[in-house]
């Protein structure tokens, strides 16, 4: 599937709808009706253009937590050709959201997704150079999905993202993506609310990033020592399908509160 070309870009994912029901005729208007009505206009969806040439068109503004660059989402997409309009590949067949980190995506993609809302849905034209550029993108057996030089479009659904949220920004060092961190935290269930473990009234917790959840690997990074951050983390980035029984449910969505205390061994 597409999507594992767009992680593996660095080396170099409007949900579709079922044809509507005929709508019921149309009843005339009230002859009392005012007549400036008929002139009002039904304005188009605003089309941000940016130096790239990328090309944002918001057909859905979503509700919920504003993805910023570099973050984390999980998606659906429908990715077609911008010369022919031929489809070459869509989450929506599968019925399956792709989870992945902005960073690992095409640039078009890493431009264009920040400012998304959660429930948004928004119109990607990606010139060529932001996508695959002068080279092929092929399929594990070779075969050529997207030829070079292509302008492509994408539809995506913003289904849900890992949310970050600094409650208290530290003073202290940085803290890398393959750190050991030293730290206090708490973890709930998102839905309900309730907590299924906790280091608070403990020992500090003691481990490195790599050894954990991706929503941690992917959310602790960026922090500063003596900070607080919390995360909402979507099932995808957490304990996945199967969850953690018995305390987690399959699919569950997770709360973790996070105090970093000290970067054992940093510099």
């Amino acid at each position: 599937m597409i999507i594992q070309l767009i992680l593996a870009a660095t080396m170099a994912q409007a949900t579709p709808t079922t044809p509507a029901a005929p709508a019921p005729a149309a009843t005339p208007a009230p002859a009392a009706s005012n007549p400036a009505d008929a002139d009002k206009k039904v304005e188009a969806p605003k089309i941000t253009k940016l130096p790239s040439g990328v090309e944002i068109e918001d057909t859905q503004v979503g509700t919920g937590y504003e993805v910023k660059a570099g973050g984390a989402v999980v998606a659906h997409y429908r990715g077609t050709f911008k010369e022919t309009g031929v489809e070459f590949d869509s989450s929506f067949k599968r019925n399956e959201p792709i989870p992945f980190p902005l960073t690992r995506v095409i640039k078009g993609w890493q431009e264009g997704i920040p400012g998304m809302r959660i429930g948004g849905k928004r119109k990607l034209t990606i010139p060529a150079a932001m996508a695959y550029g002068d080279k092929d993108a092929t399929d594990r057996d070779g075969k050529i999905i997207i030829p070079k030089n292509s302008d492509l479009i994408f539809e995506v659904e913003l289904v849900n993202a890992l949310e970050i949220e600094d409650l208290k920004v530290g003073d202290g060092k940085v803290c890398p993506e393959s750190a050991t961190v030293k730290l206090h935290y708490r973890g709930t269930l998102k839905d309900g609310g309730a907590e299924f473990d906790s280091s608070i009234g403990k020992e500090p917790a003691e481990f490195p990033l790599p050894s954990l959840i991706r929503g941690w690997q992917l959310g602790v990074p960026g922090m500063k020592v003596g900070g607080k951050r919390k995360l909402t983390i979507p099932w995808q980035f957490g304990y996945g399908e199967a969850g953690s029984p018995p305390m987690i449910a399959a699919k569950a969505d997770l709360v973790f509160e996070i105090e970093l205390l000290d970067l054992p061994g940093a510099k």
